[in-house]
């Protein structure tokens, strides 16, 4: 079995805003791979990983969990309710990743507010 099969991409972001920062580099270093919206019917001939909002993936869960974070609110401790909600979403293996890419203006602004 792949390590990939039953893995999900969980963000705090929108599916078009995470494919918007990240995509081309997911492209450029892993070929092959797509990642697509979690309950997609869409049939594709590569390596499919499905992605979630975290607020969408609640009460759900995955064998392998992929949480990608932005930097900022990582070392502030900033919404660490919504971090939680993705971490336990995994039944085997949580992956963090820790992004220094601009945070969306939905969680700024707030986020803004509290520093």
């Amino acid at each position: 079995r792949s390590l990939l099969e039953d893995m999900v991409v969980l963000s705090y972001q929108s599916y078009e805003n995470f494919l918007s920062q990240c995509q081309s580099y997911l492209e450029y270093k892993h070929k092959g791979i797509y990642i697509v919206p979690f309950e997609s019917n869409e049939k594709i001939k590569a390596t499919r990983i499905d992605f979630a909002n975290i607020h969408a993936f609640k009460g759900m869960e995955a064998t392998n969990i992929i949480i990608c974070w932005p930097k900022k609110y990582y070392e502030s401790g900033f919404r660490p309710e919504l971090l939680y909600t993705g971490v336990t979403r995994a039944l085997k293996n949580v992956h963090l990743i820790i992004y220094d890419y601009k945070v969306d203006s939905t969680l700024t602004n707030s986020y803004e507010n509290i520093i």
